[in-house]
């Protein structure tokens, strides 16, 4: 293997480990922002729970969601007339 070869060689490796890296990154900053996804969510249903009156709020981030996820938050929603 002349000198060429072997400088191809150590190229291909690292951007073999530069590709893995960002795919780690990737994953861990999807990990990290379902996880503030999470929290924050929890968050808001505690808050609600403990002063009603950011019921409606919950609410209008509930009206603005699609179709499809509306009925998951069925039970939460205030009952209207």
């Amino acid at each position: 293997m002349n000198e060429l070869e072997k400088a191809e060689l150590r190229l291909k490796q690292a951007q073999e480990r530069v590709k893995k890296l960002k795919s780690r990154q990737k994953e861990k900053d999807r990990k990290e922002d379902t996880r503030r996804k999470i929290l924050l969510g929890a968050e808001l249903l505690n808050l609600v729970q403990k002063e009603p009156h950011h019921k409606a709020l919950l609410n209008r981030l509930i009206d603005q969601m699609p179709e499809r996820n509306k009925a998951l938050f069925a039970d939460l929603r205030e009952k209207r007339s």
